[in-house]
């Protein structure tokens, strides 16, 4: 099981935030719009049931008709969840083989939103007839909804405690590299040890944001403390002390006390072939501080994902620079993998 990183008083915080106060003051954040979508299942299932019920409740069924309003909505969501989880998966150019769908994932989300409809549909069918036995299916759905609520709000507190600019699975991606490169990520990813350094090299438009996206949020999926950010505000960020505080809104961890740190644009492509930043440059700056101990402690510690271009089409010699960089500042060199994204 994955060590626990949010508190009882993080997660009533945060719910707090989410359900006074105006999103349009302060944005939506990912557990907001996970509650709305669930008041939307939720929904889904009792203004239908509702009308069912007013269809058929003269009508002489060998079932109750509110019975037949729930479970008919109940069905309907079911299968349209199903065709909904499966059919976009299975259709073609729209897959990449190269990283499987994380199914349990999957099914668990699905089976979520399938719940909620069915609550919404069984408390509509109590709130038109007062049937008791309505209620008491909606409150054991209710009851099965009690681990999914909080498994899926602390997931998406995760996922949005990492500022990612965007949300992606691996199994969503088309990217292309090599056998070899793919084993380097798969060891990435299944790698539990500390200071695992993946460097992502390729042309623009090849998939490196995507890729380091996708690998840092599986992580986060898995209750993993990841943290995004661009090579200049890291840079800023190597001359500061650490601001990680759980009192404040966003902060309950930082580049520093994460275990996955995704760095991009350290070098976008350019077809000039100049670097913006090289990599005898950023160790000059890495050290160059007050907090250079500190810096190097969180290379050694902090698994890294490095997002680099490929300038001047030598991507095996920048990876030479980059490697040899990690190497000065005290990373063993067997915890540095580079892969190289093929041009699309």
């Amino acid at each position: 099981m994955a060590e626990k990183h949010l508190s009882g008083k993080n997660i009533f915080q945060q719910l707090v935030r989410d359900l006074i106060g105006k999103d349009s003051h302060r944005g939506v954040t990912l557990t907001y719009s996970w509650l709305a979508n669930q008041l939307g299942h939720f929904s889904l299932g009792f203004f239908p049931a509702m009308t069912v019920y007013k269809l058929i409740e003269d009508t002489n069924f060998s079932l109750s008709p509110e019975f037949i309003a729930g479970l008919s909505i109940s069905g309907l969501w079911f299968a349209f969840e199903v065709f909904n989880l499966f059919y976009p998966l299975r259709k073609k150019n729209t897959v990449n083989k190269t990283f499987k769908p994380s199914w349990g994932n999957l099914i668990f989300d699905t089976s979520t939103d399938i719940v909620f409809f069915a609550f919404g549909a069984f408390m509509a069918a109590f709130a038109m007839s007062s049937n008791t036995d309505m209620l008491y299916i909606a409150l054991a759905l209710l009851a099965l909804l009690l681990y999914p609520i909080r498994f899926w709000y602390v997931t998406k507190m995760y996922q949005q405690e990492a500022k990612f600019p965007f949300q992606a699975r691996l199994s969503q991606l088309e990217v292309a590299f090599s056998n070899d490169d793919r084993d380097k990520i798969v060891r990435f990813m299944s790698d539990d040890n500390e200071g695992q350094h993946l460097l992502i090299f390729g042309a623009h438009r090849s998939g490196k944001t995507s890729l380091s996206v996708a690998i840092a949020n599986e992580k986060a999926i898995k209750n993993k403390k990841a943290h995004y950010s661009s090579v200049t505000k890291l840079l800023d960020e190597y001359f500061q002390k650490s601001i990680a505080n759980p009192n404040e809104l966003g902060l309950l961890w930082d580049w520093s006390t994460t275990e996955y740190l995704v760095i991009d644009d350290v070098n976008p492509s350019i077809e000039t072939g100049v670097e913006l930043i090289s990599a005898q440059q950023f160790k000059s700056l890495l050290l160059n501080t007050n907090f250079q101990e500190r810096n190097k402690k969180v290379l050694s510690k902090v698994n890294h994902i490095w997002v680099l271009g490929d300038q001047e089409n030598d991507s095996i010699k920048i990876s030479s620079q980059w490697n040899q960089m990690l190497v000065d500042c005290g990373v063993p060199a067997p915890n540095i993998h580079s892969v190289f994204l093929k041009k699309r």
